[in-house]
């Protein structure tokens, strides 16, 4: 005779809370994004709440490209790069994925207006 064991509802349980944990997570990420422009700066806040800043005056380029990440496996995404006249400023790499259109074509007008225009997505 064998044994059967009630596990549904422990496992149910544990894959709700796995979904709960993973909705809560992904709409902190999502919430974290957000773009800033002022008469005289561009303010970018990514998905881990980290600010990037730059003058706008002190913009080189600022077009799509391809980007390589990965340590091991190298693989490019595209993002919106945004380039500083001054060589000590890491290039503000904005994902805009997160972003309305209105917002994205916001963004495009800084390169078109400052440095390269920009590549169309």
């Amino acid at each position: 005779m064998e044994i059967i064991k009630d596990v549904g509802s422990t496992d149910t349980i544990a894959m709700l809370v796995t979904l709960i944990l993973a909705s809560i997570g992904s709409t902190l990420w999502i919430s974290g994004f957000k773009m800033v422009f002022t008469e005289t700066t561009f303010m970018y806040r990514d998905g881990f709440y980290r600010w990037h800043q730059i003058e706008i005056n002190n913009i080189e380029s600022a077009e799509f490209d391809l980007v390589e990440v990965g340590t091991i496996r190298r693989y490019s995404i595209p993002r919106f790069v945004i380039k500083a006249k001054d060589k000590q400023s890491a290039p503000i790499l904005v994902n805009t994925q997160p972003f309305t259109e209105e917002g994205i074509n916001t963004l495009q007008n800084i390169g078109n207006v400052y440095g390269q225009p920009t590549v169309q997505r």
